[in-house]
């Protein structure tokens, strides 16, 4: 099986975007109905991330055929679902650099060593990033609890990391409100 990580600031190809698009969305499907917190770029999100350069673009190739793909920012503003004030007052040195990256997914084509491929995308992507960066994620605990050993093991450099918040998703119910 012959294996190939390109990074791509372009992607252009409507039919390679779609192709990328629905193997990213099947990785995430049965997650996205597991919790409630929010776990990917929606479609039209995705399709812009993939002409937009200020997304690095990943592109797993297995056999000369897309396999996987990696999104990763160090355009905070970029990504919907996180709070840009947050990273502006935690880590300013790090953003006025443009040294703190978010990793928005990975995803991997169903049926191919997903575990073993993700995390040799992963640290393509983290190798490709400048020595003194940051790179920030995130991910719902209760679907997806061995992410932080994966980054752990995934990760070639000497990291140290830790949790910056959690967030508690609750509903309460009364009468009849089962469904």
């Amino acid at each position: 099986m012959a294996i190939e990580i390109r990074e791509e600031l372009c992607i252009s190809d409507v039919a390679l975007q779609q192709e990328l698009w629905e193997m990213y969305d099947e990785t995430f499907r049965a997650v996205n109905i597991a919790t409630p917190c929010r776990q990917h770029c929606y479609k039209e999100e995705f399709l812009e991330a993939m002409q937009d350069s200020d997304f690095q673009k990943f592109l797993l190739c297995v056999n000369e055929k897309p396999g996987g793909i990696g999104l990763i920012t160090n355009n905070l503003e970029k990504v919907p679902w996180i709070n840009i004030s947050f990273f502006l007052k935690q880590f300013p040195a790090l953003l006025s650099r443009n040294l703190l990256y978010y990793l928005m997914g990975i995803s991997v084509r169903t049926g191919l060593a997903k575990r073993a491929l993700g995390s040799r995308l992963l640290k393509e992507m983290i190798c490709s990033l400048p020595e003194d960066g940051a790179v920030a994620f995130d991910y719902s605990e209760r679907a997806n609890r061995a992410i932080p050993m994966f980054a752990e093991r995934a990760l070639p450099k000497s990291i140290k990391g830790s949790i910056m918040d959690s967030q508690i998703y609750s509903i309460y119910r009364w009468g009849d409100s089962s469904g």
